[in-house]
């Protein structure tokens, strides 16, 4: 079972050059196993057309759906060094551009199936380059058994106190 949080240290790969294509490993979090994570970055090279296009595929594949989230933010230095129209998705689920606080973007938690998570980071870079990274959180979906277990538990519970009033 694949799980995120934000609270975990992230494992992040660095790519600099033409378009990535890096797999990147989720890291499980020590103190809670059920939650992973991880973090990415890029600085792309500015290609003739100025047109970048990143993907990254996270690995292990959830074997089971999950819901996942996530964050990129477009690091520039006072303008200088800037990426534009950037955008993102994790499994052609769009991130969404922040009202409040330019270049940073975000993915609400939405739910995904069982299968491979891959990360899609496009944009145009400037003549001065630029660079983005970010996370991925991952939190895996109860299977029915776990809440059939526990509403078995619960009634098991409640006859066991019903019982022990009677007495």
């Amino acid at each position: 079972m694949l799980a995120g949080s934000i609270a975990t240290s992230a494992h992040a790969g660095s790519y600099n050059g033409g378009p990535s294509t890096p797999d990147i490993q989720l890291e499980q979090n020590s103190t809670n196993p059920g939650y992973w994570t991880a973090g990415f970055s890029h600085t792309p090279v500015n290609a003739a057309s100025g047109f970048f296009t990143d993907v990254f595929t996270f690995t292990p594949s959830p074997t089971t759906p999950v819901w996942a989230s996530g964050g990129v933010i477009n690091f520039s230095l006072f303008g200088f060094g800037d990426l534009g129209s950037i955008t993102a998705s994790l499994n052609n689920n769009p991130f969404t551009a922040s009202a409040t606080q330019p270049g940073v973007f975000t993915l609400a938690p939405v739910y995904l199936g069982a299968g491979p998570l891959t990360l899609t980071v496009s944009g145009i870079v400037s003549s001065g380059g630029g660079s983005y990274g970010g996370n991925i959180n991952v939190l895996a979906v109860p299977e029915p058994e776990t809440y059939a277990m526990m509403l078995g538990g619960l009634g098991l519970l409640g006859f066991m106190a019903r019982r022990r009033k009677k007495n």
